[in-house]
């Protein structure tokens, strides 16, 4: 069990007594003082230490979030902060300006100067701080706060579906987004699993509101209001289509990112996925006020397919019967939540499976690969890895990666001495990396197997993504187009490479 800290309850510590971590990840360096701490920080945040100012202004520090100090290695009666340093560092310059001044512009120090000012009538002298004896019995729960959802153990950050749905909630239904006004007259036919709107929003959002898809679905959009002209079953047809394609991953933002290719995608909706024209209504009503007959509201464990939701056997009709047999289903176009129909006899009443196969990650790097890098420029560029959409942003991420791989190598090729500099910049990445790769094996911090599978790499032979060859051509050649599937594969194979590199 891990230990408790210090003391069972969090406590108000000075903020005279609090300093930051000169080794915090964020800097990637370790700085020599807390000066050059302070200032390297304030650098880090830009305009985000004046909008963190304005918000402490304005509501103060979070109350329910505490600061996470330790007296370990730091001077007698003060702590290290290893976690809250932005806030702390927030504090500390509207506090004393000038700490920060010299990084700033003067009209951006001005600008300090002017909310230190209103800060000095209310003044915060104290940080709510949960103390541990040594940073070691904290590196759980920092680990857990920067690392991702860890399979729901650490912070789960909501979609841009939950974040919609909060701001209805406490702002009126008006302020729900027209994607999240579908969403929910969908969900009420076809409850979803929890993971089925993950990720699906904002693509949702951009295929409903352009006008050719508004027209064959039948629905019309008014000050940010969906209505629709037909009854709730009809006009359920074509909106779970759209929900259950984006759902399975048939359709994606790649798919229907330009107008031409959303006209595509509706112009390819069959009569049956669509309302019948004949039962028009005279006037347009509230989307959120329709009503489905209780044949319609079926939840996905039922098996019912009826109406075209999320549990349809194929994308072409919505009379698919739950018996079909997987002979008789085009896997291509086979929605996974389908296969719920086939693993159990409609007699027999028992529950069908939910079992989906895994969706790739949307990203590089996957968010569960911490990598503890000090250099800032290549830790700036390992998060955007780990942050941007390699479906979208395919060349982007492919050359961002070759260059990070690069970059990697090269500074642990100077950091530890094995070529100099002249004969590092003449020497090509290939042979870099199986210098480097050989050092690390001489000096026992890499396996045999890992040494040869790096090798392999550098010379471009066998099955491996991961190619420098392959690397060099998404830069330098105009007819190599990365596809993301091999660029998440790429990261697999260099992922233990990497761990190893970049290891606190």
């Amino acid at each position: 069990m891990a230990a408790s800290p210090a003391n069972d309850r969090p406590r108000d510590i000075p903020v005279s007594r609090l300093l930051l971590d000169q080794y915090n990840a964020r800097l990637g360096e370790p700085q020599p003082d807390q000066k050059s701490t302070e200032l390297a920080l304030a650098e880090l945040l830009g305009l985000q230490l004046f909008e963190m100012a304005r918000d402490v202004l304005t509501f103060g520090t979070d109350p329910s979030a505490s600061l996470i100090v330790t007296p370990e290695g730091a001077p007698p009666g003060k702590y290290r902060v290893l976690e809250g340093n932005r806030r702390l560092l927030v504090v500390k310059a509207l506090t004393r300006p000038k700490i920060v001044a010299e990084i700033l512009s003067p009209a951006r120090h001005k600008r300090l100067l002017d909310l230190s000012s209103a800060f000095r009538e209310n003044p915060i002298k104290k940080l709510r701080c949960v103390v541990y004896e040594a940073e070691e019995e904290a590196e759980h729960w920092i680990e857990l706060r920067h690392t991702g959802a860890n399979n729901g153990v650490g912070l789960v950050e909501w979609d841009a579906n939950d974040q919609d749905r909060w701001k209805s909630r406490h702002g009126g239904p008006t302020n729900r987004k027209e994607a999240g006004q579908v969403l929910d007259f969908v969900d009420r036919a076809f409850p979803p699993r929890p993971e089925d709107n993950k990720k699906i929003f904002s693509t949702l959002q951009r295929i409903i509101v352009a006008r050719s898809v508004k027209d064959r679905l039948g629905i019309e959009i008014k000050s940010r209001v969906v209505y629709s002209h037909f009854p709730g079953e009809e006009v359920l047809k074509g909106l779970s289509k759209v929900v259950r394609d984006l759902r399975s991953g048939r359709i994606k933002v790649t798919d229907v990112y330009h107008a031409p290719d959303r006209d595509r995608y509706i112009s390819g909706f069959s009569v049956d996925e669509l309302p019948d024209l004949s039962l028009r209504l005279p006037e347009p009503r509230l989307l959120g006020e329709l009503t489905l007959s209780d044949s319609k509201v079926k939840k996905e464990s039922d098996g019912s397919t009826d109406g075209g939701g999320p549990s349809d056997q194929s994308a072409g009709s919505n009379d698919a019967t739950v018996n079909k047999s997987a002979s008789d289903t085009d896997s291509g176009s086979e929605d996974p939540s389908a296969e719920k129909g086939n693993e159990s006899s409609s007699t027999s009443g028992a529950r069908k499976s939910r079992v989906k196969p895994p969706r790739p990650r949307s990203t590089t790097i996957p968010n569960s690969c911490f990598l503890w890098i000090r250099q800032p420029r290549i830790n700036s560029i390992y998060h955007e890895l780990v942050e941007l959409d390699v479906d979208r942003f395919t060349n982007a991420c492919a050359v961002t990666l070759r260059v990070f791989v690069e970059l990697s190598v090269d500074h642990h090729i100077t950091l530890n001495a094995i070529l100099p500099e002249a004969v590092r910049n003449a020497t090509p990445l290939a042979k870099r990396i199986k210098e480097l790769a050989k050092f690390l094996r001489d000096n026992g911090r890499i396996s045999e197997q890992l040494e040869k599978a790096i090798i392999k790499v550098a010379d471009g032979t066998g099955l491996f993504s991961a190619s420098t060859t392959t690397f060099n051509q998404y830069v330098h050649n105009q007819f190599a187009y990365p596809q993301p599937t091999e660029l998440r594969t790429a990261w697999d194979e260099l992922e233990p490479f990497m761990l190893t590199l970049w290891t606190k």
